[in-house]
């Protein structure tokens, strides 16, 4: 609904929106960490969601996004090996390539 709101310049209802989902976000985050504690199987099973939903959770929302693709992906997918990267990958090595010739 925020991007909705968003959309039509409704900007203090997109903005409550957007408070509201962060503070049930919020709950959410603390009363996991809260039933996981002491449980290292459990611990060691949420910690990438944890720290997804704390990256989603906490971020500025007033930033927009960048207008270059790469800017754009995400920083734990650095490896050349992701399909998403490895156009981008590649046309670095050819350019570093040729300039070293």
């Amino acid at each position: 609904m925020v991007g909705r709101y968003t959309h039509t310049h409704q900007f203090n209802r997109a903005r409550r929106e957007l408070k509201f989902l962060r503070t049930r976000l919020g709950r959410v985050i603390r009363d996991i960490r809260r039933k996981i504690t002491g449980n290292e199987r459990l611990e060691q099973r949420f910690v990438d969601l944890l720290a997804l939903a704390m990256r989603v959770g906490f971020r500025d929302h007033r930033q927009r996004r960048s207008t270059t693709p790469a800017q754009n992906v995400s920083e734990d997918r650095e490896s050349p090996d992701h399909p998403a990267d490895r156009a981008s990958w590649v046309n670095k090595a050819d350019l570093n390539q040729s300039s070293v010739k």
